[in-house]
């Protein structure tokens, strides 16, 4: 089967802010895990660190958790990596 003809009705009908923001909460939540699993922290960890329910951690590494800005604030300071959020 053509995925891309099995795709496009989809496509079509989703607006595109939603695909988008679809793809930048799949890539915020890969990049949280990788850098955590990068740094050798367990969820654990890194919830005590981020003062979180360790379960908050799995919902972040869920792909389709919708961060708030004080959530890549918190996330970005304590793991140390750079925030940069842009409109053009």
């Amino acid at each position: 089967m053509d995925i891309n003809k099995f795709l496009k009705p989809y496509l079509e009908s989703v607006p595109r802010y939603k695909l988008a923001s679809e793809i930048i909460m799949i890539d915020i939540s890969d990049r949280v895990r990788n850098r955590r699993l990068a740094d050798g922290f367990r969820r654990e960890q890194l919830a005590a660190a981020l003062e979180v329910p360790v379960d908050m951690i799995a919902k972040y590494e869920s792909r389709n958790y919708n961060f708030t800005v004080e959530d890549l604030c918190r996330i970005a300071y304590m793991m140390d990596m750079d925030l940069e959020i842009e409109l053009e």
